[in-house]
Parts: C-alpha cells; structure tokens; sequence
C-alpha cells in the first residue's frame, strides 16, 4: 500500500524522476534505468565503417592539432614530432581496445564494467573523476568551437575584431573580451538541439563530419603550404633542443598523444557497448586511432612549422591563431575572407561533433550513474553544457603549457583507474563477469565487497598516483628531484603499471569472487533478451556458470594421508589407456571435455572399456551403448552406488544432504527415491496438469509478444530456462516465483548454476588430488562453503513458505508438501530438501539445454522437415489446435513429436558423462574382475553417438530413427532404454517422466503456434559436441543463436492463450 503521506519535495522529486522498473527500493534505483542496462540488440548496429567514421571524425578537431603542434613550438622538428604522434596514438589505440573489449562484449556502459573492478558503491568515484574530466573538456573545446565561430564572424564583418579592442565591455579580470565570449557563448548554444539525440542515432553526425573536417584540414594544410612557399623551407627547419633535453621533450611528446587519449580510453566502453560484435570494435579502432590521429597531428605540424616561415617568430600552435594571422594581413582579400569562414566553418562542425562524441555523452552516461533515479544521458549532457560554460574554460587555454601541464595532471587520476580496470578484467578474472550481479545490491553479490566498496582496488588506485605526486609537484612549479621529473613524464604508464601490479598482487594475496570457472580465459556470452528483465537482483539466467569462481571462506590443513598411489591397483583384463603422469594421472590429456577425449581414446585404441587414472583414483570407462548397458542393466544392483567427492560431498552438500542423483547407495537415499517415485509416478502426473499447461502458456504468450509477428529473431534459449525453472520450483514448492526477476528466482539459479559446475568432474582437480585441498586461498573450497551458505538458506526459506501455506490450508499441489503431508513416509527436511534440491538442479540444468538444441535442429534447413512433418502428425491427431493444447498435457500420443524427444534426449546428451558411479561389489565384466569401490564412468555422449548401434548416421540429427513408417508416422516398439541421458538402471533419473512430459508439451504447442526459422547470421550450431559452450561442466549449455517465430495460425494460438489463462488463472498464485 502506498503512503498517503508525502512531503512536498518528495512530490516534486517523483516529478523529475527518469522512468524506472516499479517496485525497487531507493538502493536498486541508484544501480540502474534505461540508459544504465546492457544494450539491447535493437541498439547494437555499430559496424566497424561506423567506428572508422567516428574516430575520423573524432580526429579531426583543433585540440589534436594543438598537441601536436605544441610539440614543434617546445623546440622539436616537424618530423621528430610526427614520429611522437604515431607512437603516442598507436599505443593509446591499444589501450582503449582493450577496455572497449569491455563494452563491445558485454554491452555494458563505462560506469557499470567499472563495477566490477572497484565495486558497486566504489566505483562512484572513477565515475565522477571521468564525469569531470568530461565536463572540463567540454568547456574546453566549446571554447576553441567558439574561436571558430569568431573567425566565420570575422571573415565576413571585419569590425567583429573591435570588440577585442575599443568595444570590448568585459572586465579585464574576466580573462576573456566580449568577440571571444560571444562567439563562444553562439557555439554553445547552437550544440544544445544536438545533446538531445540517443547515441546510438547521432552516429550520422560523424559520418558526415568524417568527410567535411578532413577535407577543410586538407585545404588549410595546402594553403599553409603554399604561403611558406613550399615544403622545402618547413621540413628544413632542425629542433632547437639538444641532448637529453630532447630526449625528454620526445617522450613528453609521446605522453601527450596518450593524456589526451585518457578519458577516452578509460570511457571506450560506452561507444563499443553499441558494436554488433565485439571485433567491430577491434581493428576498426586498433588501425584508425594511430592513422587517423596522426595524419591530423601532421597537418597542425606542418602548418604550425609554416607560420615561422611564413610570419617569423615562434612556431604558431594554435590554428585558429594561424587563421586568424591570414586575415590580418593587410592583402587580405575577399577570397582569403572566403577560405577562411569555409575552414572556420568545417572545424566548428569538426568541434561539434568531438565535444559530443568525447564529453557530453561520456558526461552523460557516468551521470547517470552517479544518480540514475534522476539523470538520464540526455540530461547528463545538458549538465555537463552547463559546467563547461561555468568553468571558464579559456584560462586553461592561455598557453601551450597551461594545456598540456592540465593534461598530464589529470591523466595521473585516469591511469591509475585504466591499470586496475583492465588488470581485473584480463588478468584477474579471464575476460569473465557475472552481468546481474553489477546491478546486486545483495551483499552476498560478488562485486559488493566490503560495504560496496574494492579496497583492493583503492589501495591499486592510490599506488598508482603516489608515484606520480613528486613529480606534478614539480610541474606545477616547485622545486623537486630531477628523477621525479623524470619519472613524471611518464605519468600514464608509471599510474597505470603501478596500479595493476599493485591490483594483480593484492588479488593474488586475497582472492576476488566470480573469476573464470574454468581458471582459463572465458567471456559469456551476454544475454539478449536480459534488457526486458530486471538487472537488480542477482546473476543472469544465461550464465549457467554463473559463480562458479567465487573464492570465499578459509582453507583448513592438510587432515589425511597425501598419496600418489592409486585405488585399487591395475585391473588385470582392462586396457589402461598410456600415458599417465605422476600425481594427475590422464587429467592434464583429459582437459576439459572428459566425454570426447575418451571417445576419441575407444577408436584409436579399440577399447570400448578401458581404465584410466584421475590422480590417484582409478575409474573404468564405459563408452559404446552395448558396453554401457551391460553394466548399467546386467550389474545394475553391483553398480547402483556413489562415489562422495570432496568438494561436491565434502563441502557443499555436508548440511542439507546430497541430491538423489549424487547420494550413496544407503538407507536414505533408497527412502528418498521412494518417497520421490511416490510423487512423480505417473498416477502423480495428473496432479501437476495445471502447472505445465501454465508454463507452456507462459512461453507461448512471451515468444508471441517478444517476435513482433515474424519481425524479430530471438534467442530462445532465455524462455527455457525461465520455464524449466519455474515449473521444477513449482513442482517442488508449489510457489511459481511471480516474475522472472524474482530475487529468490535469480538466487536458486545463480547457486544452482555455480554447483552444477563443480559437480564436474573435469572441473576439480582437487577431488582427485588430496594436496591441492590443503593450498593457501583454496578457491574451490572458499567457493564451495559460500555456495553451500547461500543455497543452505533459499531451500530453507522455500521449505518454510510450503509449511506455512499448509498450515493454513492454501498449499498447492507440490512433491514438498505431499513429502509433508505424508505421514507414513517419515524424512527429516534434510531429506526433503535434497529430493527437491535434486529436482530444481537437475530440472533447469537438463531440460533447457535439451528443449534449446531440439528447437535449434529442427530450426535449420533440414530440420524443418522433420518441424514440418511434426505439425502434419499433430493436425492428425488432434482435431483442432486447442484440443492438442489441451491433450498434449494428459499424454503423449503424436509419434512424430515423440520421436523429436527421443531424438534430442539421444544426438543432444545434456550430461555428455553420467555423474559417476562406484562399484557396490566386486564386478567380473568380460572377465575382468572391478574391484568393489572401483570409480565407473558412463560415456552417455559416445554411448548415444554409437555407430554400432545407431547406424552410420548417429552422428546425425535425425528423429525418424525412432519411427517404423513416416506416412503415417508410427513409433517403432522397443523396450528397454533408448538412450543413456537420463541414466539407466536402478539409478536412473527419477524426474524422466516429468521431463518427457514438459518436452513434449512445450514441443506440441511450440509447433502449433510457429514455425520455426533459424537465422543466416546467428544460426544454432548444431554438431552434438561443439554445441556445447562449456564443455567443462556437468551439464551441456548451448551456443547462443537466433530463431525467426513464423506464426501459423495467429486466431487459434490467440484461442488457446485466452483458454489456458481461464484454466490457470487460480493456479499456483
């Protein structure tokens, strides 16, 4: 309920407030709004041609030209100081692609990736150093935009100049006349229409500027030339400096090219977020900075050289002076007069586009950080017009050495935040970062820290400058040690060296969360679909791997017996694969994709069971289908057992019990399969009607909204997670989370996510080698107490939610509450947690990856046949449209569709290596006796890609496989198990039936509403090995690709909408 009270500041705050999410309290309103989120792909339509045109036409502004030229008026020649301008914009080119790789792959603005480094609170302060760089220098090139303002006066009315003499009415205290501030003040005004555009559309702006500026710098840079009568009396002039004196003036040269890059190189990402991909953003960049940069710095050098030629005296650095000079002249001529206004004219606009493209928007979007409740970019940007006229900004202007004195000062500042943002991103964390959680305001979040805040980072940060801080003492005028000076002009890299490797050793001392999983390089993937969902809870719902790399608590000393020697000894009668090393054993050749490696292994050796060592665990490996159910089916009760591994058994499942799947063969466990067979049999099935036909409903009625009729492609896979998710917590919990920003909704995946990956077995080396657990800074275990922590408390809090509901009469129909309710089947909640636990996980773990990769098949060219044949056979069936909503969810009677689900479950084996498994008893397989506590791994991937069983094309998609007859379409009668995703045997998945059931629902009415095309561009990969991003992990995560929804019958899927929201309307709210 809203509070009737309101103070009156309040109303007239609210009033002024940027449009916002509902509901979010005052902390998560100071993380986002619009202009805060990830880019969304409507906006991403920055090609490279788009990055070349706006760093040409970034280039060619009067400021470069004075750098540059400043460098010949401190004493060097021309080419001396071209050469600095190509060496100091080649390597800020190469600085400001690696911090726009940021933006480019993750979308994300300056002020959030930066987030990440410094924190969610902290990093306020590198947003307000960049916002007042921004302003200051939009007061700055305003002012010089105003220069040429005055000169277009002055060209056509000469008696403009006299308000600098007689007419002038300001002060003298002021610093300025009346014809400069005036011209300014026109400048100013005149670029406010153009702050009011989105970034995104004023890319024009550049394109045009690319052509006019570069052509009005040419003309000037002819005109020079000719008045000093040639190249040859500019080029012949030598430097005036001598000896180490010159030495220094080329490396201060060359560290002027890179201060005036600083701001941009710490604020790239908020242009590269707009690329389509991220080397759109790579050479375009890389190339044009030095090129382009440089070419400009050549035309302000050779002018300036000529204006000692062509006036005599000291080297004129500013052009706008130069220009001024030409129409003093007393042969001053009309046609001079006309070359002067149409150059003044081409770097006003040169000027308009720099301040926008340079300082408003960069204002803007670090604004928006600072209060996103209020400031959007558009009113950043007015507010950084406002500052840029209050600062004065012609007393910075005064001389050469006010200038750049200015620039190296506050590239000290921006050096020290570039070193600690691009050490965190490459080195620390891989390229890796957890989308949802820079917007968290939980402070579990991994980029909260202490109180928000990095110390790392500060600490980094501060080093950075200190070593500067002798040294601009004496720029600025005081008497300090030669070799501060020295050390001064090389401010940018001293800040920016010191302040990573401060960063990167307190890192290495004290570990930092969410880095890469995999310990190797790896950048997810960002999430298409993520702009239409909240960002201020927790971790996207693509990122399956979302915190697998958290490091968090205390490693404790080695407690047990550290051993080389393997358990048991050699199986005499099973092939050992060569190759063992000490210690590891085959899991350096393992990698990171057990499955393939050891399918690989059974065709060149020609060994469908073979053994290998996994440190000192020796495990035995199953790989062809016959092999595989030999074991699982004629052993089943020798091979029904678990093996417990360190980190998944030992440390994050040692308070609320293991999953079904993972627990040993005990008491427990065979209770826990009991009570769960209880509830998800198929005589349960009917129960749970109500939640499918929702969460098919809901996927449905998203995919009609989101595809704009057949308008948009879309990546699918975000809709699946959010159905699987959702109908497995409602199954479980009979609570359906009331959005798909739900904070507990993004807590049990992020936590789900995280454990799934280190249940891999070829993600924890310590599970297999004792000494690595005993390590300083144990990050697998650190990692695996703080998941077990969080999770701990969500499945309390689900659980107490489902007592309370029965208490008062108002439980849904769920497995916890029918566990609850049941007296005669006597869990603890521990229990009970873990049947649900193994629910959830192995629910969004496994069905979305397999629904995404059917659709992904069935989406190409030759799966559309299969698609098509598919909606023949469901219009078979079913009479009308409706009647196969309504009975695809009482059974699964179309063969076509169930041979899509075979067919998927089989060619896209989602867990591609069974969860282990452990002898029970001795075992004589093929005579060869497996010693009793002997590791045996299933190969589900090579099992189900078998050609020996499949036929030659098993490494095909083809669901036909599964049918007699095609016309019409008839199951072929088997018995037995079809594939080995879901297990076999006594340990067979508990959930199959569910899942089945969701597959074929969702497939039905997918297929009624749509047909489904995949897209030229981003089409699904669709090999049963390479689909899969992380190869690493327990369970499969496909590649991202895009889909166009062709709708089929619009008015019968409309229908069928209406009609399940009238059936579900009561249920589980």
């Amino acid at each position: 309920m809203e509070r009737l009270q309101r103070s009156k500041l309040g109303r007239i705050l609210d009033r002024f407030a940027v449009e916002s999410e509902p509901g979010l309290s005052n902390a998560q309103l100071m993380l986002t709004n619009e202009d805060l989120k990830p880019v969304d792909p409507e906006r991403r339509i920055w090609r490279s041609r788009n990055f070349v045109a706006f760093w040409i036409a970034d280039c060619f502004n009067i400021n470069t030209w004075m750098i540059s030229a400043s460098n010949v008026q401190g004493g060097l020649s021309w080419y001396e100081s071209w050469i600095c301008t190509w060496l100091g914009y080649a390597i800020a080119g190469c600085f400001v692609c690696l911090t726009g790789r940021i933006g480019a792959k993750y979308h994300l603005s300056f002020p959030v990736s930066s987030r990440a480094s410094f924190g969610i609170w902290g990093s306020l302060w590198p947003v307000i150093n960049r916002a007042v760089m921004a302003c200051i220098w939009y007061g700055v090139q305003s002012w010089i935009g105003g220069t040429c303002v005055r000169l277009m006066i002055s060209s056509i009315w000469r008696s403009w100049d006299q308000y600098d003499g007689p007419q002038n009415t300001m002060p003298a205290a002021s610093g300025t006349n009346t014809r400069d501030f005036v011209s300014f003040f026109l400048f100013w005004l005149g670029s406010l229409p153009f702050l009011w555009f989105p970034v995104y559309k004023i890319r024009h702006l550049f394109t045009v500027k690319s052509f006019v500026a570069p052509a009005a710098g040419i003309a000037f840079f002819i005109w020079a030339i000719v008045a000093a009568g040639g190249l040859g009396p500019i080029v012949k002039q030598p430097s005036t400096i001598h000896g180490s004196e010159r030495a220094w003036a080329i490396i201060k040269g060359i560290m002027s090219a890179i201060a005036n890059f600083a701001a941009l190189i710490v604020n790239n990402p908020d242009f590269a977020r707009f690329a389509r991909r991220p080397k759109d953003a790579l050479w375009s960049q890389l190339i044009t900075i030095p090129v382009g940069f440089a070419l400009t710095s050549f035309i302000g050098i050779i002018a300036s050289s000529s204006s000692t030629v062509i006036f005599g005296g000291d080297p004129i650095w500013d052009p706008l002076d130069l220009l001024q000079r030409f129409l003093e002249q007393p042969n001053a001529g009309g046609a001079t007069r006309f070359g002067v206004f149409v150059i003044a004219a081409a770097f006003t606009l040169a000027q308009l586009g720099t301040n926008i493209a340079a300082n408003s928007i960069s204002a803007g979007t670090d604004m928006t950080a600072l209060l996103p409740r209020w400031i959007s970019i558009r009113r950043g940007s007015y507010i950084c017009a406002i500052i840029g006229i209050a600062m004065c900004p012609w007393h910075l202007l005064s001389s050469s050495n006010n200038f750049t004195t200015y620039l190296s000062a506050y590239s000290v500042f921006l050096s020290s935040i570039a070193g600690v943002i691009v050490c965190d991103y490459y080195i620390v964390r891989k390229g890796y970062l957890q989308t949802r959680d820079l917007y968290s305001t939980l402070r579990s979040g991994p980029y909260h820290y202490t109180f928000g805040v990095h110390w790392r980072a500060y600490a980094a940060y501060i080093a950075g400058i200190l070593i500067n801080v002798v040294g601009f003492a004496g720029a600025v005028g005081n008497k300090v040690p030669k070799g501060a000076t020295y050390l001064y002009n090389l401010n940018f890299f001293c800040g920016f060296l010191v302040a990573a490797m401060m960063y990167y050793a307190l890192c290495w001392i004290s570990p930092v969360q969410a880095t890469s999983p995999t310990g190797k390089w790896l950048e997810v993937d960002g999430d298409d679909s993520e702009r239409s969902d909240s960002l201020v809870y927790g971790v996207n719902v693509d990122d399956a791997e979302s915190t697998a790399g958290v490091p968090l608590g205390d490693s404790k000393g080695p407690s047990l017996k550290l051993t080389t020697r393997t358990s048991p000894s050699k199986i005499s009668g099973i092939y050992e694969i060569p190759g063992a090393l000490p210690i590891v054993g085959h899991l350096l050749h393992l990698g990171d994709d057990h499955a393939s490696v050891c399918e690989k292994w059974w065709r060149t050796y020609k060994h469908s069971v073979f053994e290998i060592r996994l440190g000192n665990t020796r495990a035995v490996v199953i790989n062809s289908f016959e092999d595989c159910k030999r074991m699982l089916l004629g052993h089943q009760s020798a091979s029904i057992d678990r093996p417990t591994l360190y980190t998944f058994h030992g440390v994050i499942s040692s308070t609320q019990g293991f999953t079904i799947g993972s627990s040993p063969w005990d008491d427990s466990c065979k209770n826990k399969r009991k009570a769960a067979g209880q509830t998800l049999g198929r005589p349960a099935m009917r129960r749970y009607q109500p939640m499918f036909d929702l969460e098919t409903l809901c996927i449905v009625r998203d995919l009609v909204r989101d595809s704009q009729g057949d308008e948009k492609f879309l990546d699918i896979r975000p809709y699946l997670q959010r159905y699987a998710l959702n109908t497995t917590l409602t199954l479980c919990y009979g609570i359906r989370m009331d959005s798909v920003w739900d904070d507990m909704l993004r807590e049990v995946l992020e936590v789900g996510s995280a454990i799934s990956l280190l249940r891999s077995a070829s993600e924890n080396y310590q599970d297999y080698i004792p000494i690595l657990r005993y390590m300083p800074n144990n990050e697998k275990t650190q990692r695996s107490k703080s998941l077990r922590a969080r999770r701990d408390k969500y499945l309390t809090d689900l659980l107490d939610r489902v007592r309370e509901k029965i208490q008062h009469g108002t439980d849904k129909p769920c497995v916890s509450a029918a566990i609850l309710k049941d007296e005669e089947t006597k869990l603890t909640e521990v229990g009970v947690s873990s049947i649900c636990l193994s629910l959830v996980s192995g629910g969004f773990e496994t069905i979305p990856g397999t629904l995404t990769s059917c659709i992904g098949s069935l989406s190409t060219p030759e799966g559309q046949v299969f698609q098509e044949r598919a909606y023949q056979d469901i219009k078979r069936h079913y009479p009308n449209t409706e009647d196969a909503w309504t009975e695809s969810l009482h059974a699964e009677s179309v063969p076509h569709i169930n041979a899509i689900v075979k067919e998927a479950g089989r060619y896209y084996t989602v867990s591609s290596m069974n969860l282990p498994r452990r002898a029970y008893e001795d075992i004589i397989f093929d005579g060869a006796r497996i010693p009793k506590g002997t590791m045996i791994l299933i190969n589900a991937q090579a099992a189900n890609h078998s050609t020996e069983h499949f036929g030659p094309d098993a490494d095909k998609f083809n669901p036909e496989r599964w049918l007699s007859s095609i016309s019409p379409p008839e199951e072929t009668p088997m018995s037995g198990i079809q594939h080995f995703s879901f297990g076999a045997g006594s340990r067979a998945c508990s959930g199959q039936l569910i899942a089945t059931r969701l597959l074929y629902t969702a497939l039905v009415r997918l297929i009624c509403s749509f047909k489904m095309v995949a897209s030229e561009t981003e089409p699904p990969n669709v090999d049963y090995v390479d689909y899969n991003q992380f190869k690493s992990a327990l369970v499969a995560i496909p590649r991202d690709f895009k889909i166009k929804l062709i709708p089929r019958d619009v008015k019968a899927t409309e229908r069928c909408m209406q009609q399940a929201e009238v059936r579900t309307k009561d249920a589980y709210y």
